[in-house]
């Protein structure tokens, strides 16, 4: 009875190793299967697979495009019907309890919440990066984003959505108060020099000489 212990191997299945260099008589002596000299024969000799005999490879004849992002981040997606599910109302979702129910699989990963499907329950979502339509569902639930370890901004509303009357009435900016102009005379005065020179005439040197001529010049008579 043919068994799993028993099975054998069908005939021609295996072969022996072809043992090279071993006298004329084994059929590959002397050279060893590699025939008198040229490239093939050589020892580390050869060819590449992609090598064409010379000629342009076909991996450089066809056209390039495009790079490879070196600084590319990768996300963990998780959508809001998977939050639905697997969270109780007022739990805190992060990466930990993602990982937890198996919608993520490294911790240390960055996680980026998605807006599909709906949410019904107030979560405390804290996540590397949202959508701004997730962000809207889970406040509209009553719960929190927390981008990156700080608080979301509210998502702002939609146009033609009312607002509050303290939101539409605009904020007037507070307006400095203007100088009279008896305080701008008066201030003028303050900041005028109190020992500026009354007369241009008094710095004038008092002992100046009246006349350069000396007294006892001769006279031309």
């Amino acid at each position: 009875m043919l068994k799993l212990n028993n099975i054998g191997v069908p005939k021609g299945a295996t072969r022996d190793k072809k043992r090279r260099g071993r006298g004329p008589g084994s059929g590959t002596g002397k050279t060893g299967g590699r025939g008198h000299k040229g490239q093939r024969a050589r020892s580390g000799g050869g060819m590449p697979p992609w090598f064409e005999g010379g000629q342009m490879p076909l991996n450089r004849r066809l056209p390039k495009r495009g790079f490879t992002n070196i600084f590319k981040k990768e996300f963990q997606l998780v959508n809001l019907d998977q939050l639905e599910v697997r969270f109780e109302a007022g739990a805190q979702v992060d990466a930990s309890a993602l990982a937890g129910v198996g919608l993520i699989k490294h911790v240390g990963r960055p996680v980026k919440l998605l807006g599909r499907g709906t949410v019904a329950k107030s979560l405390q979502v804290v996540v590397n990066h949202a959508s701004k339509t997730a962000v809207a569902a889970i406040e509209a639930a009553g719960g929190s984003v927390t981008i990156g370890g700080r608080l979301m901004d509210p998502v702002p509303a939609a146009p033609g959505t009312p607002q509050t009357a303290a939101a539409a009435e605009p904020v007037a900016e507070p307006v400095a108060p203007e100088d009279t102009p008896a305080e701008a005379s008066a201030d003028a005065a303050v900041d005028a020099p109190e020992d500026a020179p009354e007369d241009a005439s008094e710095d004038a040197p008092e002992d100046a000489p009246e006349d350069d001529a000396p007294e006892d010049a001769p006279t031309n008579e």
